[in-house]
């Protein structure tokens, strides 16, 4: 098997960028074909989870903050939507929650740029975050 897949990606090449094969079929990876099931981004988002929750953990940790589950979901969910620099930009709402004021830290959610334009998604994290 270690030889198969050698030989694969010697062969197909990696591309992370969406492309045109030479057959003409949107491919990614290691020639996938595009687009993929929801089997395959199910798996995917699987793993993004993991990574996100391991980032998560560890600033956590070195802000010391002792938080519900529900409330780490909520972090970890706008981790995964902004970026690791998008969330640090969520200062105001970090400070609330480093003074364990999670009502201050749901207006915050409310009053930035994604609550303005995705309204719906963040009035229900905010929600979480204020009943933990």
């Amino acid at each position: 098997m270690d030889n198969l897949l050698r030989r694969l990606k010697k062969h197909e090449g990696l591309m992370v960028m969406p492309y045109l094969c030479p057959a003409g079929y949107l491919t990614i990876g290691y020639g996938h074909r595009l687009p993929i099931t929801e089997r395959q981004a199910e798996a995917i988002l699987i793993e993004d989870v993991y990574k996100v929750s391991d980032q998560y953990m560890k600033w956590k940790g070195r802000n010391k903050l002792k938080l519900s589950q529900a409330r780490d979901e909520v972090l970890m969910e706008l981790l995964f939507w902004h970026g690791f620099q998008g969330f640090k930009g969520f200062k105001r709402m970090i400070s609330a929650l480093k003074r364990e004021d999670y009502e201050t830290a749901a207006d915050e959610m409310l009053d930035s740029n994604s609550g303005r334009n995705y309204p719906t998604r963040m009035y229900e994290l905010s929600v979480l975050m204020r009943d933990g």
